[in-house]
């Protein structure tokens, strides 16, 4: 497992952002294996592990439960960057300090 992206988010006085991207040239078809999550948006704090031989995921909830937070922190780690917004501290929740990313990749087979 290669660790693909972490990001860290500081809310004080100002906001520090880090992000740390990690790939190998010679990966092409990466799969996700895991992802961690805290303090972003409505996501407390969870950690996620996915089959990567498998070829679809769901997502399935009611309403407002974080079902597309997860796509979204998904999305941020893979390209940097919030499909929903342009301001970092809009990603932090609201009782929390900092939001963290961190996922897990395997390296799939080409198709």
């Amino acid at each position: 497992m290669w660790l693909v992206s972490w990001l860290e988010l500081l809310m004080n006085n100002k906001i520090t952002a880090t992000i740390l991207a990690t790939t190998l040239a010679t990966t092409r078809n990466m799969k996700l294996a895991s992802i961690k999550i805290e303090g972003f948006r409505n996501v407390t704090k969870i950690k996620l592990d996915f089959n990567p031989d498998k070829k679809v995921f769901a997502f399935t909830g009611p309403n407002g439960h974080g079902k597309t937070n997860i796509l979204e922190a998904i999305f941020l780690l893979a390209i940097s960057k919030s499909f929903r917004t342009n301001e970092n501290l809009d990603l932090i929740g609201f009782d929390a300090d900092y939001c963290t990313l961190s996922a897990d990749v395997v390296q799939g087979e080409e198709t």
